[in-house]
């Protein structure tokens, strides 16, 4: 998703979180992006704190 892309601390965030996860398959992948992008659609995520954004993302995950 091109809203979710945008915003480079997803890849920071993604990172980190690849770290203390052992495997993660395809479909959660979708499933987690899915997520996301439900709760963040078109917003612009760059007025939001990293603490902010980053408690979406672990939502987005932990929902998955």
């Amino acid at each position: 998703y091109p809203s979710i892309r945008q915003d480079k601390r997803f890849i920071v965030w993604l990172k980190n979180k690849a770290e203390h996860v052992r495997e993660v398959k395809k479909g959660f992948l979708r499933k987690f992006a899915k997520n996301l992008y439900s709760i963040i659609k078109n917003k612009d995520t760059t007025v939001l704190t990293d603490e902010e954004l980053f408690e979406i993302y672990d939502f987005a995950w932990n929902t998955a």
